[in-house]
């Protein structure tokens, strides 16, 4: 039986269905199935853009209320080149990429190795891992992951730095104050998490 198309491969898949509507999306569906090129495609699941979704502020965990959440809040021509950047050429299987330092990608910038992991370019979101590899299209190979590789430091979602805390002494304790609550330490142990809207009148 030959190899389907990689759009076979994610639309035959329970696990691409927000994928495959992201390529269709952006008419990228058909350039991924040109016999001319041969690509190698590492395919977030529907669990990847959950949890990207949730990343990014989302409050909710269903399929179709992520895609929108992510639709109304990341503009279109970043969720262009992030799609790009799940996609290089030339079929690379498992052992391939694992001799690689570093993967171009068709959004112009490189993901780094350090398998399972593959390391993308946004420093506030843990790295998607290989959980599945060497799917063969007729034209390319298929790494499924399990989250989805970021080109770009993506505004929303970074983790205070010391210049985003308000530090102050308060009865030989710290109060370390981040904007979303305070915590206090004493000796450099935390003491307890204060949620302020908890005690609000």
């Amino acid at each position: 039986m030959p190899a389907e198309t990689i759009t076979g491969i994610v639309e035959g898949s329970a696990d691409f269905e927000l994928l495959g509507q992201a390529l269709a999306a952006f008419e990228l569906d058909d350039d991924l199935d040109d016999l001319s090129g041969d690509f190698t495609v590492f395919a977030p699941t529907d669990a990847a853009f959950v949890q990207l979704a949730q990343d990014l502020g989302d409050v909710g965990d269903d399929e179709t209320g992520s895609r929108d959440y992510l639709l109304a809040n990341v503009d279109a021509a970043v969720l262009e080149q992030v799609l790009l950047y799940q996609v290089s050429t030339g079929a690379k299987d498992a052992i391939a990429v694992s001799d690689l330092e570093e993967i171009d990608t068709l959004a112009g910038e490189v993901i780094s190795t350090d398998l399972p992991v593959l390391v993308d370019l946004e420093p506030d979101i843990a790295d998607p891992s290989l959980v599945a590899t060497d799917i063969a299209a007729t034209n390319s190979i298929v790494h499924v992951i399990d989250r989805i590789l970021l080109p770009l430091d993506l505004p929303g979602n970074d983790a205070p730095s010391i210049d985003d805390l308000t530090i102050t002494r308060e009865r030989g304790a710290t109060v370390i104050e981040d904007g979303l609550g305070s915590s206090i330490t004493r000796g450099g142990r935390p003491m307890l998490q204060l949620d302020e809207d908890k005690f609000a009148s």
